[in-house]
């Protein structure tokens, strides 16, 4: 059997998951028909239109297979619903400009030469406080659904155990807490590792991936096959959007946001994204990554008073 008949035989024996439309007030249907992924009628304010397709897809190997639908609200120029987020009117330009690709390439390659030293440098403390090697791979989900490899400089122990992390992430996602981080108490980080994560140095490999076309710079984080199992139907349409190194959430409160809250952004910068937000996003960047690392140094200043 060849890998495609193996993917379709793995995919056929897992489960479904069945779409949650009536979990938020945007993403609804009209009278009398159901949407596609619910299980009964709901309601749709006459000012929404939405539009429901199912995409397929199985992560490579792990035990994934999601019916991902991409719901389009378009308003009509009516308030949001209670409840939404509201993200920084200043930030998104309601144009589309086909250019985005090429600002990507630009600037993956602008980053990649000059990061280079700081590349050395950061593998070399790697290797030398923690045994194993500089570089951590890990399948994501990308756009459209499709997994792919996702680089990092690794910040935790060899073979450490993700079951931390996944139990503390579903428990946030479900709950309706804010996606604050283990990293200050999680025993997986290596002494670096801290520092790495807060900076987001971290995650300077994953410009290899905006080069190939996996990510870009600006866009919605790529999340893991254990989160997008947890998505309803409104929030998968993240997927409709290539993930980026930064983002709207990250600039606007990033882990003091709920779950709910992290979506809303997304889907905002997806209806309005443009290259000029895309810069503008890049630029809040810089100083949110400074302020991490003053509360980062003064936490740690606590800890040893």
């Amino acid at each position: 059997m060849n890998e495609g008949q193996n993917r379709n035989a793995l995919a056929a024996d897992l489960p479904k998951i069945p779409g949650q439309l009536d979990e938020d007030p945007v993403i609804q249907s009209t009278g009398g028909q159901t949407v596609e992924g619910s299980e009964r009628p709901l309601r749709r304010p006459r000012s929404q239109t939405v539009i429901s397709q199912r995409k397929p897809w199985t992560a490579r190997g792990s035990a994934v297979s999601l019916s991902v639908g991409f719901s389009r609200p378009v308003p009509a120029g009516n308030p949001k619903p209670d409840g939404a987020v509201r993200p920084l009117d200043d930030l998104l330009v309601p144009t589309r400009i086909p250019t985005k690709r090429i600002l990507d390439l630009l600037g993956a390659a602008v980053g990649l030469a000059l990061a280079s030293p700081l590349f050395l440098a950061i593998a070399v403390l790697i290797k030398t406080v923690s045994p194993g090697p500089a570089l951590f791979r890990q399948e994501r989900i990308g756009y459209r659904g499709q997994p792919f490899v996702c680089w990092k400089f690794r910040t935790m122990h060899v073979d450490a155990d993700e079951k931390l992390h996944r139990q503390h992430i579903i428990a946030r996602m479900k709950a309706g807490g804010a996606l604050s981080k283990l990293d200050d108490t999680d025993p997986r980080i290596i002494p670096v590792g801290t520092l790495l994560r807060k900076s987001g140095l971290d995650e300077l490999p994953q410009l290899v991936n905006v080069l190939r076309g996996e990510m870009s710079l600006v866009g919605p984080r790529p999340c893991l096959a254990y989160e997008a199992r947890e998505y309803s139907l409104w929030q998968r349409r993240r997927f409709e959007a290539i993930p980026g190194l930064t983002g709207l959430w990250q600039v606007s409160g990033k882990n003091g946001r709920t779950f709910q809250e992290m979506t809303r952004l997304d889907l905002s910068y997806l209806d309005r994204s443009s290259c000029l937000t895309d810069v503008r996003i890049i630029l809040r960047t810089i100083p949110v990554i400074i302020r991490e690392l003053v509360y980062a140094r003064r936490q740690g200043q606590r800890q040893r008073a």
